[in-house]
């Protein structure tokens, strides 16, 4: 804002010049209110106002309210609140690491959902669970080939169907149900992806070498890739087949070896064992919580 002093000459001048503002004459307020009228209102004639003020009179004064409808409307609302309140506590702790750990946040309201709709009993008994779901979602390797990125995919589906199988119950298992597979859905669907862009970036590499060997070797490779017939691409499939069938997790990480030694890949060998190690430790931790969660309970 400028200060007035500090204004040109002219400009105070032109100020000080400005005669003030004339008083609201009669004329200039609403002849019923009283209230002074913007200068765009349109008054009445006195005709039509002497009409409106006949009409307003006639019209008969409405009954007062008896001490009952007075006090039923109030009752009526302080008893939905109270309601409200004795049926609904939130259980949702949204500091939980889950809604911030990168791996998880993307799914991470639709697990807790779920483990709301299992109607916990506290706040710690919903954390719980929660740590159960985030600790299913991580994975304890920290490198990877692309046979034993689809076994991690594999574990990581198995351990979030026995927390959901051990944890909930009828409509809240369904709703953590279809969470889990909407997350396990994303991360095939980025492992082919990768694969895809992998394929993809080998034919830009022997374009750039000029090597006419390697690149007809990297379109042979991105045309398996597109027909989804690559080796990556088949392994991702009997690791999810694997995961969806297998009686036991021992069962289940036999055959992801399997899967791992037709492919030649020792390093997955040694990774899967990695991964069945962090299974079984996460199978001796889950526990269901005292009382338990159903959401038909």
């Amino acid at each position: 804002m400028t200060a007035i002093s500090a204004l040109p000459a002219t400009e105070l001048a032109a100020i000080s010049a400005t005669p003030p503002a004339s008083p609201i004459s009669a004329a200039d307020r609403d002849a019923i209110t009283g209230k002074s009228l913007p200068a765009a209102q349109v008054t009445l004639s006195a005709g039509a106002l002497d009409r409106l003020r006949t009409e307003r009179a006639s019209r008969p004064a409405p009954a007062a309210l008896s001490e009952t409808q007075h006090t039923e409307p109030d009752a009526a609302l302080m008893g939905l609140r109270q309601s409200a309140t004795a049926n609904t506590v939130s259980t949702t702790d949204l500091s939980h690491p889950i809604f911030s750990d990168p791996q998880t946040a993307h799914h991470a309201f639709e697990i807790a959902a779920a483990v709301a709709a299992g109607k916990p009993e506290s706040i710690a008994q919903a954390n719980a669970m929660l740590d159960a779901f985030q600790r299913a979602m991580s994975s304890p390797l920290t490198q990877w080939t692309d046979t034993s990125m689809a076994a991690d995919i594999a574990s990581q589906k198995m351990k979030l169907d026995a927390a959901n199988d051990s944890l909930l119950e009828g409509d809240a298992h369904g709703l953590a149900q279809a969470a889990i597979d909407k997350y396990i859905d994303a991360k095939v669907e980025a492992f082919n992806t990768a694969i895809e862009a992998g394929a993809t970036a080998m034919i830009d590499i022997a374009r750039e070498n000029g090597n006419a060997q390697a690149l007809a070797q990297a379109q042979a490779h991105l045309t398996q890739v597109l027909a989804g017939a690559s080796r990556a691409q088949i392994e991702i499939r009997d690791a999810m087949t694997i995961a969806n069938t297998a009686t036991t997790s021992a069962q289940a990480f036999d055959a992801l070896r399997d899967v791992a030694r037709q492919g030649g890949d020792a390093r997955a060998v040694e990774h899967i064992d990695v991964l069945q190690q962090d299974s079984e430790r996460f199978a001796a931790t889950l526990a269901r919580p005292a009382g338990g969660f159903s959401a038909t309970a």
